[in-house]
């Protein structure tokens, strides 16, 4: 199985540079533009399923490309973005100030967050769910499938990171490719 890993295209509040979280942000125009060349790109690729989580920014995604290719996505809530809790809404460089911020952890570290005490989530929690929608998928198959899944920043490099692989999400409108 061929697994294309994408991760949602712009919202205002990624243009804004602002956490989002759980907080269902739609994407804006620009993000529109990103999905339907997402979907050019992966034209090539032979997608026959396509997996979003459930947030808005996550669904149009999936709806923009599977309209281009002619695929019916299908939603699974347990490829939603980590949660945040309180720090939703916040400018990066605060939530960097606050948190210390998360993209440029040793990768020993990507699994031990915890936004519990601020309404959010355990990192382990989110690789929890993560690993069950990709092992859904897996187990779901074909064997011989192609299939795109669409998720979030966090969310994907803490499944990346519970699988072993040194890897960072896709730039919006990107995708990568893990081969099963």
């Amino acid at each position: 199985m061929r697994l294309l890993i994408a991760r949602h295209c712009e919202t205002e509040w990624n243009a804004r540079h602002k956490v989002q979280g759980r907080t269902d942000i739609p994407l804006n125009d620009k993000g529109r533009g990103q999905a339907a060349s997402l979907a050019e790109k992966l034209r090539r690729e032979g997608v026959t399923r396509i997996v979003s989580s459930d947030l808005s920014r996550a669904r149009e995604t999936a709806t923009i490309v599977g309209a281009a290719l002619g695929v019916t996505p299908e939603i699974d809530e347990r490829l939603r973005e980590c949660a945040f809790g309180l720090a939703e809404g916040l400018p990066f460089r605060v939530f960097k100030a606050l948190f210390g911020g998360m993209r440029g952890r040793p990768s020993h570290k990507k699994l031990t967050y915890d936004f519990r005490l601020f309404g959010g989530e355990l990192g382990l929690n989110v690789a929890i769910r993560h690993l069950q929608a990709l092992f859904a998928i897996v187990h779901h198959g074909p064997r011989d499938a192609t299939v795109l899944v669409i998720g979030h920043g966090r969310g994907l490099r803490t499944m990346f990171e519970a699988l072993r692989l040194d890897l960072d999400d896709p730039l919006q409108g990107d995708y990568l490719v893990l081969e099963l």
